[in-house]
């Protein structure tokens, strides 16, 4: 039996809220893969974002991509959205 919290997308079952940020008129929708292991020591994050796993890691109050090529900013906003959610 599937939680509320739960649905399936491309026949995978995915845990977590379905978040949305907007970022350079953009809408973007993003899940945590393990939203139960946030805690206010979280200094890495995986996300489901726009079908693609990503890490975010903390480097002291700002939030980057694991892969330098990505666009650092994007991941700071991803990561201040997760840390105002979930109050770290």
């Amino acid at each position: 039996m599937r939680t509320p919290n739960e649905s399936f997308d491309n026949g995978l079952l995915h845990q977590g809220q379905l978040l949305r940020i907007t970022y350079n008129n953009i809408d973007h929708q993003f899940r945590i893969v393990k939203p139960s292991h946030i805690k206010v020591s979280t200094n890495e994050i995986e996300i489901q974002l726009d079908g693609f796993n990503k890490i975010l890691q903390r480097e002291g109050r700002n939030w980057v991509f694991e892969d330098p090529d990505a666009d650092q900013d994007f991941a700071n906003a991803i990561g201040r959205l997760i840390c105002l959610r979930y109050r770290l």
